[in-house]
C-alpha cells in the first residue's frame, strides 16, 4: 500500500513520471569548517558558492576535490521577484523551461548556470507564483538539504 502511495505521489496527471528523482550538481569544495561533529562546507558551483552543512560526513573529503552533490526535487524552492533578505545562502538566478502541472503536484523543470533543477510543488503553489515558462525565478536552497553523495576524483 506504501509502494502505490508513493508511486502515485510522483506521478503527474498523465501518469508519467516525473523528470528526475533527485537533482545532481557537480562542485569543488572551497572550504572545510567543523566543530566536533558539525560540518559546513562551502562549493564552487559554476562560479558561484554553494554552502551546505552536515552533522556526520559519510565520505573522506578535501578542498580541492571534485564531489556529486544532490537535491531533493521537494526541498527546491523558488520565488519570484523576490528582493528581501532571506536566511538561505544558497540563492541562484533560474528560467522557468518547463511546467508539468498535474492535479494536486507540479513538476517545474528550471535552468541554472546550465544546469537543470527540478521543483515539485502544489498546484495552489503554482497558481499562487503565476509561472510561466521562460520567466526569471530564483532559487533557494538551505544549506541542510544539500547531500554530498559521491567524491569524483580520480
Amino acid at each position: 500500500m506504501l509502494e502505490q502511495f508513493l508511486k502515485n505521489m510522483v506521478m503527474n496527471y498523465r501518469g508519467r513520471w516525473l523528470n528526475k528523482i533527485m537533482n545532481k550538481i557537480q562542485a569543488t569544495i572551497k572550504e572545510i569548517k567543523n566543530i566536533d561533529n558539525l560540518h559546513t562546507i562551502k562549493f564552487d558551483f559554476c562560479g558561484n558558492d554553494i554552502t551546505m552543512f552536515s552533522l556526520q560526513l559519510l565520505v573522506d573529503v578535501r578542498i580541492g576535490d571534485k564531489v556529486l552533490l544532490e537535491i531533493k526535487p521537494s526541498h527546491l524552492t523558488i520565488g519570484k521577484n523576490f528582493k528581501g533578505v532571506i536566511s538561505y545562502l544558497n540563492q541562484f538566478p533560474a528560467i522557468v523551461t518547463q511546467i508539468d502541472k498535474g492535479k494536486l503536484l507540479t513538476s517545474v523543470i528550471l535552468k541554472s548556470f546550465g544546469v537543470d533543477f527540478e521543483t515539485i510543488m502544489t498546484v495552489e503553489s503554482l497558481d499562487k507564483l503565476d509561472l510561466k515558462t521562460d520567466e526569471e525565478v530564483t532559487i533557494f536552497i538551505k544549506a541542510s538539504d544539500i547531500s554530498l553523495v559521491e567524491v569524483l576524483n580520480g
